[in-house]
């Protein structure tokens, strides 16, 4: 940290766009994270996408999001395999119909223990997708066609985390292998993301949520995790102006703060110890008002689904079906229907072409991951408001049956 904070690099606003003629290589990208990133670049541009996973296009619900990939134009290529076994790698670039142009490795295995709890079986399983992983990926491609090369790493690879030395060691590795890629004069940018709270495999695990909340831990969402990779993205080409702005170090930290400030002996953050990050003993953390726990803004829509998570009925009145409708124009018209009667909201025509549009707002905002096909045939905003109402009715309902249980 330098002495004098005006000489940190401020991050521009940056604009990816991506080509339409080339392959882009997920490994690991069908979880949460990876999905929220998959429709993100199609709807910039992206129209060849392959996949390798370990499951990969196995359940149902991996093939209703290829389905809905494919649905908007992305040619889609899906290989069930290891990224530490160079052959399921090198089997799914045979198949690959275009060239390779950008990797996004977001493939990780958790096995939380203490450190005298763990077996050597446990560390090489956490090791080998980032690992040996992204030495196969460095080996395979022809690094001279690659645009970026962005592998996902955490903060626990900057100040540990207890139970998982075995994943911050592994994360570790990804940060010097940035550097060492980089050094080779070749594309390379890691992402050490904090704590994700709307998307990813934490969202699976409620009391971890709640447990990082009363300590004061700052969620991100998605809106930022997908901000944060653009800065990485654009930050892989070495040489590049914003790679001379970030320092030519290539590595995006975000997710490194909390809610509170550490004075509050509430606070449980991973650093408060760590001598490296003493300054942030001397930052109060700014509170953002009318935002709820994933950043999100906070308006009339998310007070109703915050109350139908105790009460599902909220999601039957009527003031909620015309605000959701109301919403739901808004999108389909890309304007407020101030003026208008709810008649004539509800009789407004869905472009199909929207559909895309009106999909990715309902997984942000309603927490909704809904097939497009499903929705293909809705012709109204009525009609689709009436299909948004059964969705989260039936989430809701679930959600209360399963508590009950």
């Amino acid at each position: 940290m330098p002495e004098d904070s005006s000489s940190l690099p401020m991050a521009r606003e940056h604009k990816i766009t991506f080509k339409p003629n080339v392959t882009y290589l997920l490994v690991g990208g069908l979880g949460g994270i990876g999905r929220a990133v998959s429709i993100w670049m199609i709807e910039n541009g992206a129209r060849y996408l392959a996949f390798l996973s370990r499951s990969a296009g196995v359940s149902a619900e991996d093939k209703a999001f290829i389905e809905s990939l494919e649905f908007q134009g992305c040619n889609v290529i899906v290989e069930a395999g290891s990224i530490a076994n160079m052959d399921d790698l090198l089997r799914l670039i045979g198949k690959c119909q275009a060239p390779i142009a950008g990797v996004l490795h977001m493939s990780m295995v958790l096995r939380a223990k203490l450190f005298f709890q763990s077996s050597h079986e446990d560390w090489a399983a956490v090791h080998a997708p980032k690992v040996a992983g992204v030495w196969n990926l460095h080996n395979a491609l022809d690094s001279s066609k690659i645009d970026f090369f962005v592998v996902f790493s955490s903060i626990a690879s900057l100040c540990g985390n207890k139970g998982q030395a075995n994943y911050s060691a592994a994360n570790s590795f990804l940060d010097a292998f940035v550097r060492y890629r980089r050094s080779q004069g070749l594309p390379a940018s890691v992402l050490n993301l904090g704590m994700v709270g709307d998307i990813g495999c934490i969202t699976k695990a409620p009391e971890v949520l709640s447990a990082a909340r009363k300590a004061g831990v700052r969620l991100l969402n998605e809106r930022e995790v997908l901000y944060a990779l653009q800065v990485a993205i654009a930050n892989s080409i070495t040489g590049s102006s914003t790679a001379a702005e970030m320092n030519g170090e290539g590595q995006i930290i975000v997710g490194m703060n909390s809610t509170r400030p550490l004075s509050d002996l509430s606070v449980r953050c991973l650093w408060p110890d760590d001598a490296r990050y003493g300054l942030y003993q001397h930052i109060e953390p700014e509170v953002i008002k009318d935002m709820d726990d994933d950043g999100c803004p906070y308006g009339d829509l998310k007070r109703y689904l915050d109350e139908a998570k105790s009460d599902p009925t909220k999601l039957k009145e009527k003031d909620f079906r015309e605000l959701l409708m109301q919403e739901t124009a808004g999108i389909v018209t890309g304007r407020s229907p101030e003026g208008a009667s709810m008649a004539e909201i509800s009789r407004i025509t869905v472009d199909s072409l929207m559909l895309i549009e009106v999909g990715g707002w309902m997984r942000r905002q309603l927490k909704i991951d809904v097939n497009l096909a499903t929705i293909l045939g809705v012709k109204t905003v009525g009609e689709l408001t009436e299909g948004l109402i059964d969705q989260l009715l039936e989430k809701y309902y679930l959600r209360e049956s399963s508590n009950d249980h």
